[in-house]
């Protein structure tokens, strides 16, 4: 009761300021007009917005104030003299700590519920404006089916053929790990000459779909020698038990393609071979490069409310994190720092996909390994590993997922909230009640 207490004070607390006000009308208009003013005449690419202007950029806003509020969650009381009092009465310190963080989480799960309200209101409003038939159709297989991905097979590759690239890519610098991988990768990748086929196999697709219900394969070509704003011609043969499509078409060099298949061709063995073939003609010398990265079967896999829900709550997850990381901040620092440090940090998060490939592309291996490489390699470790603790939100977005029509599955879903809220969160936390418990309140000022 002592936790709630903190965190309804806190809720009283900013309700009363006109400031907070101020920002709920203004996080309410980004949400309900953005999406009004983007571009787009298609009614998928309609939807896509709404999920980017109107929720992608109001969860931005939110997530900017939750390092406000919660970095001056304990700082304004030390600041007013309130922590003083609060400390003289028969509360722990760590339950003062835990209701501010309870408190900062109620405030982004009631502004995330205001903004997803407006977000379902403008896309029933978008659902039941009068577009074609044949673009609702196609908003509802590319947008309003989420859908998982499945990957062809591995092929066999000749033996030795592994360990002889890996060891090419361990004298270029790289770790084991990433020599395996990338010599893998680079096995996979097939050349067709014109004229030629790749077969590439698919399991684990479900069996017995609905009538109508279509399959989308997304692949990405790519040509060589280079040569831009070419257009490749392409056979396509997918075959399963339950029978065979053919398709002739015209693919954009390295630009991304959608086929619909019917899904209906799968049988219960849930298996779909796919042959593509390069149709050029032979005086062309257009070679095709098939990377198994660049092409995968999505199938319909949740409804849309369901995905989004995780979604939803995933960055809920992630806004919560940030209200551990201000409190983490107002328990060692006075506000303007404590706001310095928390924006930093979470700065960080946003570009450290960016960081860790700056970090991979330095050397510190000359000949001979001097003391000060070996410092240098120790460095880029210790803050790959800080970097590694924070989330990465340009990776990690729930809503990108949901732009680009996939599903979230339970157990990734589940994986991330568990390992956002209860290693980093708690993490955070636990250093926040242990500098909270050690921080002299009498003679502090801001």
């Amino acid at each position: 009761m002592q936790i709630w207490a903190v965190a309804t004070t806190l809720l009283r607390d900013v309700g009363r300021r006109g400031g907070f006000r101020l920002f709920v009308v203004a996080l309410a208009a980004v949400a309900a007009l953005l999406p009004r003013g983007a571009p787009g005449d298609d009614l998928a690419d309609q939807l896509r917005l709404a999920v980017s202007y109107g929720l992608g950029l109001p969860s931005v806003l939110i997530g900017i104030a939750t390092l406000f509020f919660a970095s001056g969650a304990l700082c304004e009381e030390i600041a007013r003299r309130y922590a003083v009092l609060v400390t003289t009465k028969p509360i722990a310190r760590w339950k003062i700590l835990l209701g501010k963080w309870l408190g900062v989480a109620l405030l982004d799960a009631g502004l995330l519920a205001l903004v997803s309200v407006v977000f379902a209101i403008h896309v029933a409003i978008l659902l039941s404006a009068d577009f074609p038939q044949a673009q609702r159709e196609r908003a509802r297989d590319r947008f309003l089916s989420p859908r998982i991905g499945v990957r062809p097979a591995p092929q066999p590759v000749p033996d030795g053929a592994l360990e002889k690239l890996a060891e090419r890519w361990l004298l270029e610098g790289r770790s084991a790990g990433e020599a395996q991988e990338q010599a893998r990768r680079t096995l996979q990748i097939r050349r067709l000459a014109p004229g030629e086929r790749a077969v590439l196999a698919f399991a684990g697709l479900p069996p017995g779909a609905r009538s109508g219900e279509k399959l989308q394969v997304r692949c990405r070509l790519f040509v060589s020698p280079p040569q831009p704003e070419v257009e490749l011609l392409t056979s396509w043969r997918f075959a399963a038990s339950g029978g065979a499509i053919e398709k002739d078409l015209v693919v954009g060099n390295s630009r991304l393609h959608v086929i619909d298949v019917d899904a209906g061709i799968v049988g219960r063995d849930g298996r779909l071979e796919i042959i593509l073939g390069n149709e050029e003609a032979p005086r062309s010398n257009i070679n095709f490069i098939v990377d198994p990265d660049h092409i995968e079967v999505l199938h319909a896999h949740s409804s849309f409310a369901a995905s989004l829900g995780r979604a939803l709550l995933l960055l809920l997850s992630q806004l919560l994190f940030l209200a551990a990381l201000g409190i983490l901040a107002s328990s060692m620092f006075t506000l303007p720092t404590a706001n310095l440090l928390a924006f930093s940090v979470y700065l960080t998060g946003v570009v450290s996909g960016f960081l860790e490939d700056s970090l991979e592309a330095l050397d510190f291996e000359p000949e001979g390994g001097s003391l000060g490489a070996m410092a240098g390699r120790l460095l880029v470790e210790i803050l790959r590993g800080v970097i590694r603790l924070l989330p990465d939100f340009a990776a990690e977005s729930p809503l990108a997922r949901v732009i680009d029509g996939r599903a979230l599955i339970a157990a990734e879903w589940g994986a991330s909230i568990a390992w956002i809220l209860g290693a980093r969160c708690g993490l955070l936390l636990l250093a926040a009640a242990f500098f909270w418990s050690r921080r002299e309140l009498g003679g502090t000022r801001s």
